[in-house]
């Protein structure tokens, strides 16, 4: 049912519209910056922080140097900064409004609207009409703010005015029937939503029927609400409205289709708190339902976010979520789309932000919000913030496996393998049957036998998760490397990671496990071609420079031999490999010498001995 995913064509003429929106009301096109070299600069250039950003001296207190730094700001997707810097470029007053002013105006409400800042963008949008897409997204929001003070007839009115085409006439048409919604009248509801465009002569707009059946629910007007629910679970559906579905099912008792849908949706989402509540508790949860009209116009600008998100049209996706969560802050999905937007491009500080919002026990996405802060955590190298995170939810959801699993991953990568496999242990009772077919399972508990120095445990759990995923290129190079650093079953090895290397040519660190497995058998001009393929995809990795350096001393080039252990001693930061390539430097490859590639295997060793 809800796994009938009919992705929404028609969203995609909906999305070239908002994109021609975005370029041509903000006029706001690269002057001499490209995209490609913004996102270079980024790192080093706009480290932005708010007190350098609005120091005089960075803008050159006026407003031609406030408006630059906001456009450099907006070009990189720094929304927030952005409208904090044209707003500051409004402030410096002048005889007149020149096409600058205008221009500085324009961008300040639609950046107001994307940064979430809505005090500015109310203000912005009483300040003149504006002609095309920009006037009717500012009468969008004074419809909106209308709506939140209970004056539906008057943002009725306004809505009436938006553009028959685009993303607008979506709004419009979604919006007419929940400003109407003084008393219930679904005929009229489903004429207004007839006239969203169709899929195709035979297909009608998949926003129709959901919509019709929240008002039908709205109203308590249980016949009808079952009819257009049932219909819209043919079609497309998003998470908060199916959700909506089965809280409508267990209302009216009906437990069992109830319980089906959360089963379906935890098929889709494994971490969905409501769904899991729902079943743990005996199916007596769910009393969600559409309280408000309010309620109702944000979720369905949420669903049609949710559609332009899919489309990949963020920025647009952005805008509607904003005002879902400005029309009903309490609609969590809205917190969770505007995450997951913000993490997409980039933005890991403000994503967390989001998710904080719904990080609470209660919360319908408690459990998703978790796991994306921990995956924004791990990202940001900040292992202890993760590890605080999944050990809570671990304790609250103990039996859930995907919480399991990442909690133990984390714990794997930050060097505490023991606590991680009393976690893989643990699941054992909750998910025996499951994690016969799970290859993620055996890879992460073998990953922490080889860690701790359980060589026998590991390459058995490694060969477990290859015969569930025998065309698996990570799994098959681990297991390689894993034999290449035991010397142990070498033509096996070899065998192992040319399957690996036609399955994933370009994976430079495949290819230096297929150089080294080609040193181990004493191939060294087969070696040095696999390892210079592994430093053409791997340029600036030490390991690769001084595995391809010992390839070529054994071929008597001792000149290119000396350069590649210099490119390693300069990239690498342990003190033990460079006190060996120093000795490398000094006095050659010892002939002796068979430790290529495994020297990080002594440095882990080394330093456990040492503690």
């Amino acid at each position: 049912m809800l796994k009938t995913l009919l992705h929404a064509i028609l969203f995609s003429a909906t999305c070239f519209a908002m994109l021609v929106l975005f370029q041509a009301t903000t006029f706001i096109k690269d002057a001499g910056i490209s995209k490609a070299q913004a996102q270079n600069e980024m790192s080093y250039q706009i480290t932005w922080s708010m007190d350098k950003a609005l120091s005089p001296t960075y803008y050159m207190d006026n407003k031609t140097g406030a408006y630059l730094a906001a456009r450099f700001a907006k070009n990189n997707k720094q929304w927030g900064l952005a409208t904090d810097l044209y707003e500051i470029a409004m402030a410096f007053e002048g005889d007149r409004k020149t096409q600058l002013d205008q221009m500085i105006e324009r961008t300040s409400f639609l950046l107001a609207i994307t940064s979430g800042k809505f005090d500015l963008a109310n203000r912005l949008a009483d300040n003149r009409d504006e002609p095309g897409q920009i006037k009717a997204l500012k009468t969008t929001l004074k419809s909106l703010e209308l709506a939140k003070k209970g004056q539906q007839e008057k943002a009725l009115s306004l809505i009436e005015t938006l553009p028959n085409h685009g993303v607008h006439l979506y709004t419009k048409t979604l919006l007419k029937p929940w400003l109407r919604a003084h008393a219930l009248d679904l005929n009229a509801a489903q004429k207004t939503l007839s006239e969203l465009p169709r899929l195709s002569k035979n297909i009608k707009n998949p926003l129709q029927d959901i919509t019709i059946a929240m008002i039908a629910d709205h109203f308590n007007d249980h016949d009808a609400a079952k009819d257009y629910y049932a219909q819209a679970a043919e079609q497309y559906m998003t998470l908060p409205s199916a959700s909506l579905m089965a809280s409508y099912h267990a209302r009216q008792g009906d437990l069992d289709e109830a319980t089906n849908i959360h089963e379906e949706i935890l098929s889709l989402r494994p971490n969905y708190d409501e769904s899991h509540l729902f079943l743990d508790k005996g199916r007596t949860l769910s009393e969600h339902r559409l309280s408000k009209a309010q309620d109702g116009i944000a979720y369905t600008l949420l669903n049609l976010a949710t559609f332009l998100y899919e489309q990949e049209s963020l920025e647009t996706a952005l805008i509607y979520a904003q005002l879902s969560r400005y029309i009903a802050p309490e609609v969590e999905g809205s917190w969770l789309l505007i995450g997951d937007i913000m993490k997409d491009f980039n933005h890991e500080e403000a994503a967390l932000d989001y998710y904080k919002h719904i990080h609470f026990n209660g919360a319908r996405n408690n459990t998703t919000a978790r796991l994306k802060m921990v995956d924004l955590y791990a990202s940001l190298n900040q292992s202890e913030k993760a590890i605080q995170i999944l050990e809570k939810a671990y304790e609250g959801w103990h039996s859930n496996r995907d919480i399991a699993m990442q909690y133990a991953d984390q714990l794997r990568l930050d060097k505490q393998s023991d606590k991680a496999l009393k976690v893989y242990k643990d699941m054992q009772p909750f998910h025996a049957e499951v994690l016969k077919l799970d290859w993620r399972y055996y890879y992460g508990r073998a990953m922490s036998h080889i860690d701790l120095e359980q060589f026998d445990r590991g390459e058995e759990d490694l060969q477990t998760a290859i015969k569930i995923a025998p065309h698996n290129p990570v799994l098959l190079n681990y297991l390689g490397y894993h034999w290449i650093s035991q010397d142990k079953n070498l033509e096996a090895a070899k065998e192992m990671l040319e399957l690996a290397v036609s399955l994933d040519p370009r994976n430079g660190y495949i290819l230096d496990s297929m150089g080294l497995a080609h040193y181990k058998l004493g191939n060294y001009e087969q070696a040095i071609f696999y390892l210079e393929q592994a430093l053409s995809e791997l340029p600036f990795n030490h390991e690769v420079n001084e595995n391809l350096g010992d390839a070529y001393w054994k071929m008597g080039r001792h000149v290119e031999a000396r350069y590649q252990w210099e490119k390693a001693l300069a990239l690498s930061d342990s003190q033990i490999l460079k006190t060996a390539l120093k000795d490398k430097l000094a006095y050659g490859l010892i002939e002796e010498d068979t430790t290529i590639g495994l020297r990080l295997d002594q440095e882990a060793k080394s330093l456990r001995q040492a503690h």
